[in-house]
């Protein structure tokens, strides 16, 4: 599938993206490539040889990355994923988000991977397996992080470093783009 030689963000997304952590780009996947990749993981014994996390990260997904980044500076197009079922469990006590920042040891600078994409494949409703995240955090974690770079694990769950929660009501194809440092939960 060719990238289109138009550009998908515009200029408030990027500032978005540098200020808030995230960016949500709205019916990116093609609902013919949800279909599948839904089927194929609600089938019993899929096929082992598809992918369909693969198959969701589409070529507009790594322009989105690309523009993100800035046409200087190259990425390894991965075109993989997991699937994180989260299902709706509207009889359970709702508990209030506790961000984390992702891999072992973060670092001011990204070490491994600089963004991450959660791509929906199916509606997702209120209090039933969000993503949440936590907008502004990586800039103060940043704040924090320039105090002692040891401290980024503590400082996560922090309300005064991660700030208020928020739910990301997604709708099929949607796709979230967040930045190394920012504060999210499940």
């Amino acid at each position: 599938m060719p990238i289109p030689d138009e550009n998908v963000l515009s200029p408030e997304d990027h500032e978005h993206f540098l200020t808030q952590g995230y960016l949500v780009v709205r019916d990116m996947v093609p609902p013919e490539i949800l279909a599948k990749a839904v089927a194929a993981l609600e089938a019993e014994g899929s096929d082992p040889d598809l992918d369909p996390a693969a198959a969701c990260t589409t070529d507009k997904v790594h322009q989105v990355i690309s523009e993100l980044f800035g046409a200087q500076y190259s990425f390894e197009k991965k075109r993989s994923g997991n699937d994180m079922k989260r299902p709706h469990q509207p009889g359970v006590q709702w508990r209030a988000p506790v961000a984390h920042v992702d891999d072992a040891y973060p670092t001011l600078m990204p070490n491994g991977w600089a963004v991450g994409t959660f791509i929906f494949l199916t509606p997702v409703q209120s209090r039933g397996g969000a993503f949440i995240y936590f907008s502004g955090s990586p800039l103060r974690y940043r704040q924090g992080m320039a105090q002692s770079f040891h401290s980024i694990k503590e400082l996560a769950p922090a309300v005064a470093y991660s700030g208020p929660s928020a739910e990301f009501l997604a709708e099929p194809g949607d796709v979230l783009f967040f930045h190394h440092l920012m504060g999210h939960t499940g």
